[in-house]
């Protein structure tokens, strides 16, 4: 995960606000335009237990809905690296705990790369 002074200077240059923060992460809410209606994305980062987090979620006036490929690009953008990879997991079902339905995650090991396929295969 970038450095937190560089993560807060992307949010403010975007027009984003820090909504609350602790040592150990913060939250905060990102404009967005779409096609025909504009919207927040509403972000909690987090840096504990050995793991990188960002859950994120869109929300508009007529309600929150699931953020779209272009909006979890331009968040992994501004908390991660380029050299980084994060992914989003699907667990076992009996491990899946949905805390919010409208939320996705991004996360990444702190002290270990994560093992991605050979090119060719994706």
């Amino acid at each position: 995960m970038k450095a937190t002074k560089k993560i807060l200077k992307s949010i403010k240059k975007c027009g984003g606000v820090i909504i609350d923060s602790g040592d150990d992460g913060f939250a905060c809410q990102l404009p967005r335009i779409g096609i025909t209606v504009q919207y927040s994305l509403c972000i909690i980062a987090s840096w504990g237990e050995g793991w990188d987090h960002v859950s994120i979620h869109a929300k508009a006036n007529n309600g929150e809905f699931v953020p779209f490929w272009e909006d979890m690009c331009f968040v992994k953008n501004i908390f991660f690296t380029g050299t980084e990879t994060v992914i989003q997991y699907h667990p076992a079902k009996k491990n899946y705990v949905n805390q919010h339905q409208h939320t996705l995650h991004l996360w990444r090991p702190q002290n270990k790369e994560i093992q991605l396929p050979p090119t060719n295969l994706v």
